[in-house]
């Protein structure tokens, strides 16, 4: 059966700091058939979904693209989604705020994270799934990218904070590797940018191709007549 992998390769230049960012996403429009086109993005089998290979750094140093995944990445890595916010300074429990409310995230450079599926612009608004502990929020819609010392405020509960962090579910440990279906990654100029994103064409080609082969298994047959 054949495997494909589908990305959107989201291209801007950040004009506040001359960077270079692609926002490198999973595509999946459905399945197989109907047949890839220009208008029509799938992604089948689904679990090529979290292609993304990446490192948790530390909550200093932020995240890393690591690589394209590979099938056994895809069965041995881990998915973890941005969706958790920390403030050490914050005790969220005592402060009353509950599922429903919601984190309001000012950047100093919004345009870092505005895009097609970030649209807005300061401050970005996400709900707040559930209170994890005194320090920590879980949110529906995930974190574009990894932020600190972040500005952030929950008009609900009258509070706000200068601390805040974006950390991966589960609270991973520095170091961790993970898989994701989106990572947004910066270059100092347009030809590396330009060659991210040919590097990572061909490694998706690549794994559509390991995907294919891992489906072809030796048969037996006898004929008989009709």
């Amino acid at each position: 059966m054949p495997s494909f992998v589908s990305a959107r390769f989201e291209k801007d230049e950040l004009s506040n700091t001359e960077l270079v960012r692609i926002v490198v996403r999973n595509l999946d429009q459905g399945n197989v058939p109907p047949q890839p086109s220009t208008a029509y993005f799938p992604t089948d089998p689904d679990a090529l979904q979290p292609f993304v290979v990446a490192e948790f750094i530390s909550r200093a140093s932020g995240e890393n693209f690591v690589r394209v995944a590979t099938l056994s990445d895809l069965d041995t890595i881990t998915t973890l989604t941005l969706n958790t916010w920390e403030d050490l300074g914050t005790d969220f429990v005592a402060a009353g705020v509950t599922a429903g409310d919601t984190l309001e995230v000012t950047l100093t450079e919004p345009e870092i994270w505005t895009s097609e599926e970030y649209p807005g612009t300061n401050p970005f608004s996400f709900t707040i799934s559930a209170v994890l502990s005194a320090t920590q929020l879980e949110v529906s819609l995930p974190f574009p990218a990894f932020g600190n010392a972040l500005f952030w405020g929950i008009p609900a509960r009258s509070l706000t904070g200068t601390t805040g962090v974006t950390i991966r579910n589960t609270n991973p440990p520095d170091t961790t590797t993970y898989l994701d279906r989106r990572f947004n990654r910066y270059f100092t100029d347009a030809v590396a940018a330009t060659n991210f994103v040919t590097a990572t064409k061909a490694d998706l080609t690549a794994l559509a191709n390991e995907s294919v082969g891992a489906g072809l298994v030796s048969e037996s047959y006898t004929a008989e007549p009709t």
